[in-house]
């Protein structure tokens, strides 16, 4: 499995042709190499980059849910007894 983060940060650059071109690049890069799928989050506190998708006209994916260590929660899960 591929992994390939992409931030579309700049809500700008989500407005613009280069936000569509970039994603629409991804995903003939994916079909290309046989992926089967091409996801990518964004916060339900992001609106605007909920309604751009949402123009895209990608479908979301209501049932996932992600789980993220970062921080101090990552020291203190690596540092955890197995």
């Amino acid at each position: 499995m591929s992994a390939l983060d992409i931030r579309l940060a700049v809500a700008e650059a989500r407005d613009a042709v280069a936000g569509k071109a970039l994603i629409a690049y991804v995903a003939r890069l994916a079909v290309a190499r046989g992926c089967a799928r091409f996801d990518w989050t964004a916060e339900r506190s992001n609106p605007s980059a909920l309604a751009y998708y949402d123009r895209l006209g990608v479908p979301r994916v209501e049932d996932k849910v992600y789980y993220r260590l970062d921080g101090a929660s990552l020291a203190k899960f690596a540092d955890s007894e197995v």
